[in-house]
């Protein structure tokens, strides 16, 4: 249950409002959240303020000093954010415009006076409700019906919304999970139709609005996903449903990268065509080949051993704790046999011993090298082969004594000899 709205944090606001138009003559309007979730009744302390003034900067400095403390200043659409001293609200004051879209990632800014004119060029209807000084409330875009509705809907048209900025699609899923409400049908279709265009987000901002909206049980994204084709849905109900409260738990609890993230879904959603799926994501070429390796040595029935090694020497130690971190968060939210447990564990322990410096992180650091191996009567391709062999040794021995480490050598070196 959302606890409801406080009424004395919308006094304070309209208190705000009034001051502005009193001791400066701007007209102000609370406008986007604040007004959505005061209408449905939800708590909310960041209050978007839209005011007709084109610079904050001689507003700034003649205003907020009494009433607010400072906290970020946005250069490209001169907006100010502040936090009301007396109740620890947060106040952003944007001056009105309109967007024009080209080809470049920003638009072109006209500003404006009108709040009408400014509620144009805002994502979805229901985030452009205006509440002006005297607590009326001004819907240009019929969003008080899709309240009603429990609807979300674009402002205008939907395909043309999400080619201006293609976050609006992750923006559009947050707030179907924030507010358990449905999509309009056309909206819906052009999510589904450019649900692609995700690739071109950065994975930061994905990661991080993905991750809220994948908390969800009923969750759309995976469903789009699954409608798309790179998902089979009985695995998703199998593998995501079934498990979805330690799924959730273990993402809460443990920051994993998005990488890793992406590389859990592929190995237990039995994704297929992973380049593909990469490609849709957005990932690139470095990153697509990181995380196949990741999951090829997932399903490697090579000695754990030999995987450390081959990984250590080939990308360093940091993409070996990436490989523990998948092996362990799948061991938490699916569960492996005793044998793979106890290997995961060694692997642990070989991550904490490099990290500490007890062993070698690579064949570079062993402290014998193959003159060290002639002299002793070692040669050609039985050198690479030993020192191989020595290393993977030096993984669980802790023991990287070069005279140590000579006699061992002779040992292997028989042994491979035979």
């Amino acid at each position: 249950m959302n606890k409801k709205f406080e009424i004395k944090y919308l006094e304070r606001a309209i208190y705000i409002l009034n001051k502005i138009y009193e001791l400066l003559g701007y007209e102000a309007y609370l406008v986007g959240g604040a007004v959505r979730d005061f209408l449905l009744n939800r708590s909310t302390s960041d209050f978007d303020v839209a005011i007709n003034v084109k610079s904050l900067i001689v507003f700034k400095a003649r205003f907020f000093q009494e009433e607010f403390k400072f906290l970020r200043y946005e250069k490209y659409y001169k907006s100010i954010k502040f936090i009301d001293k007396k109740t620890g609200l947060k106040f952003e004051f944007t001056p009105m415009r309109k967007e024009f879209y080209g080809k470049t990632c920003e638009p072109r800014i006209i500003f404006t006076n009108k709040p009408e004119v400014d509620s144009r060029r805002r994502d979805f209807k229901i985030n452009a409700i205006y509440m002006d000084r005297n607590e009326k409330i001004l819907d240009f875009t019929n969003g008080i019906s899709d309240l009603k509705n429990s609807r979300i809907s674009f402002i205008g048209s939907p395909r043309k919304r999400i080619l201006e900025d293609t976050k609006r699609i992750i923006r559009a899923l947050k707030f179907r999970e924030l507010l358990s409400f449905k999509f309009q049908k056309e909206t819906y279709s052009e999510i589904f139709k450019n649900f692609y265009l995700i690739k071109n987000i950065s994975n930061d901002y994905k990661y991080d609005e993905l991750k809220t909206i994948i908390l969800k049980q009923d969750d759309l994204v995976f469903n789009l996903l699954c409608e798309i084709g790179f998902i089979n849905k009985r695995t998703y109900d199998r593998e995501y449903k079934q498990k979805y409260n330690l799924f959730k738990n273990c993402l809460e609890k443990y920051r994993i990268k998005y990488d890793i993230f992406i590389s859990i879904l592929i190995i237990k959603f039995e994704i297929k065509d992973i380049e593909s799926f990469l490609n849709f994501l957005g990932f690139r070429n470095k990153q697509i080949i990181k995380i196949k390796e990741l999951i090829k040595f997932y399903n490697s029935s090579e000695d754990y051993l030999e995987v450390c090694a081959y990984i250590l020497n080939k990308y360093g130690a940091d993409l070996l704790s990436d490989f523990y971190d998948v092996y362990n968060f799948i061991r938490i939210v699916w569960g492996v046999s005793s044998a793979e447990s106890e290997k995961i564990d060694k692997i642990a322990k070989i991550i904490h011993n490099i990290e500490r410096g007890l062993i070698p992180s690579s064949i570079r650091e062993v402290d014998i090298n193959g003159d060290d191996l002639m002299k002793i009567g070692i040669k050609g391709a039985l050198i690479g082969k030993t020192l191989n062999e020595i290393f993977k040794l030096t993984l669980v021995e802790e023991n990287n004594q070069k005279e140590n480490l000579l006699k061992f050598a002779d040992i292997i070196h028989n042994r491979i000899r035979r």
